[in-house]
Formats: structure tokens, C-alpha cells, sequence
């Protein structure tokens, strides 16, 4: 009687079979020696590293999108006092709602994106839009020092940011979720709060900070600083 062997899917065991395809009875056999226990052991390493590399980014990338979300809070003041006959009531609420648009957008249009393309390219292509956008806003300026063209290119810029950030939300908390599960089930809901909610809460006072820090730079180092914030999560996601 001839047998045959066939690896099962975890590769430490083996199974016997007859030349009729019928199993050997008994024949589930132990074979891994140390090679393949070194190899399954470094498996497992990537594999938490990587989870817990998810985890962070996630983290890092929503308190990117916090820092987004009360930015023109603090530049609608300097705004104010640089230009406080064209920064009007509704200049303002243009400017500074355009980032909810685009986040709502966001949220829809790179929900769908995931599905089609990955969560990985919806993250980088998000993370990109939200670069732009903090480019856009730093180098905004109106032709022929048209004020009003300065906030209608500053509502655009806002515009694109929202929708990185809007597309992030759904995509980095997914991540995190999945993530934790995989590693830290037991904790799994106050890791999860504390990479998501916590951190996009912790963005408000990260802003306000910088802002104070900053001051005498005026607005335009805190649009770049969240560029450059967000640029550096293209490594993680990469």
C-alpha cells in the first residue's frame, strides 16, 4: 500500500492517506521540528507587530483629522483681527464649514471606495487629500491680493482636507477595530476608545496648543504643521 502526504493548513501536522484518496486511520501525525516552530514563531511576531503598527496609525491618523476639526477655530480669531471688515459672519461660517462638507463626502464616497479597492488605498489616497489640502491652505492667497479670493481659495483648500478627513474616519477606526481584536481582546473596548474617540478628542487641545505656540508666526505654520502631520502617516500606510 502506498501513501501519500499532505500538509494541513497550520503546517505542523500531516495526514496519511490511502492510494483509493480514503484517510489512514490515525494517521494525524506531529511534524513540525524547529525550523517550522521558528518560522510559525516569527509569523506570529510579524503579525502582532503589524497589528499593533495598525493600531497606532490608526491613532496617529485621527489625531491628525482631531487637529483638522478645530483648527479655524483659533485662525478665525487671527482672521478677525488681521482683516475685520472682509472676514465677515458669513465669510467665517463658509470657511470653517467646508471642512464638514467635505467630511461628510468623505464619509460616503470612501466607504464605497473601500469596498472596491481596499482600506489600505482608500487610507493613503485619504491621507494625500488631506496633504493637499494643507498645502492649498497654507499657500492660499486671492489674485491681485483679492482678499475675498484669499477665503474662496481657503474654503476650497478646507473643502479637500474635509474630505480626507471624513474618509478617514470610517476607514482608520475599522482598522483599529479589527486590530484590537485580533490583539488585545480582553481590552478590546478601552483600546479601541482610546485610539479613536479619545485621540480625535485630544486633537482640540493639540490645536490649541500649537496655535499658542506659534502665535507670533501667525495662521499660516499651523495649516503647514498639519501637512506635515499627515504626511507622515504615508509610512504607516505604506
Amino acid at each position: 500500500m502506498s501513501l501519500d502526504s499532505e500538509k494541513v493548513s497550520d503546517g505542523n501536522v500531516v495526514v496519511q492517506v490511502k492510494s483509493d484518496g480514503e484517510v489512514e486511520p490515525g494517521s494525524q501525525i506531529r511534524s513540525g521540528g524547529p525550523v517550522a516552530n521558528r518560522n510559525s514563531e516569527a509569523m506570529q511576531k510579524k503579525l502582532s507587530i503589524s497589528a499593533y503598527v495598525t493600531i497606532a496609525a490608526a491613532a496617529f491618523g485621527l489625531i491628525s483629522d482631531g487637529y483638522q476639526n478645530n483648527l479655524m477655530t483659533m485662525a478665525n480669531v487671527v482672521f478677525k483681527k488681521l482683516y475685520p471688515k472682509d472676514y465677515t459672519s458669513s465669510v467665517s461660517t463658509r470657511v470653517s464649514n467646508s471642512l464638514l462638507v467635505g467630511a461628510v463626502i468623505g464619509q460616503i464616497f470612501v466607504g464605497l471606495l473601500c469596498d472596491r479597492i481596499g482600506r489600505k488605498a482608500a487610507l493613503v489616497a485619504t491621507t494625500l487629500l488631506i496633504v493637499i489640502g494643507a498645502i492649498l491652505g497654507t499657500a492660499a492667497h486671492g489674485a491681485h491680493g483679492s482678499v475675498q479670493g484669499l477665503f474662496w481659495f481657503l474654503t476650497f483648500a478646507r473643502g479637500i482636507t474635509g474630505i480626507g478627513v471624513g474618509g478617514e474616519y470610517p476607514a482608520s477606526s475599522t482598522s483599529a477595530s479589527e486590530a484590537a481584536n485580533e490583539k488585545v481582546l480582553k481590552n478590546r473596548g478601552p483600546v479601541f476608545i482610546m485610539v479613536t474617540n479619545f485621540v480625535l478628542s485630544f486633537g482640540g487641545p493639540l490645536a490649541v496648543s500649537v496655535f499658542l505656540i506659534v502665535l507670533p508666526l501667525l495662521e499660516r505654520i499651523t495649516f503647514r504643521l498639519s501637512g506635515v502631520s499627515a504626511l507622515a502617516l504615508e509610512y504607516f500606510y505604506l
